[in-house]
């Protein structure tokens, strides 16, 4: 069996499209950036509705819990 180099800058290319690929190359702040001001928003408006603090909490728990289930479902099952 003949070794074959790999030519790529430490990324692996998930589409042939070039377009799409261009999509997945992304630095971490700009999700932070996507994503910061609309949780300060949601924040803010569960506020205004009359969540509490402690219901808040506790929803943002559940949250993570449950998005962390159903990422290792997900990689368990449908990604085999």
């Amino acid at each position: 069996m003949e070794f074959e180099k790999i030519h790529n800058k430490g990324q692996a290319q998930l589409f042939k499209n070039p377009y799409l690929e261009m999509l997945t190359k992304t630095h971490p702040l700009v999700i932070w950036g996507m994503y910061t001001p609309v949780m300060i928003y949601m924040l803010y408006y569960s506020g205004t509705i009359g969540f509490t603090t402690g219901r808040v909490t506790l929803i943002f728990l559940a949250g993570m819990f449950f998005w962390t289930f159903f990422e290792y479902l997900a990689h368990r099952f449908c990604f085999i």
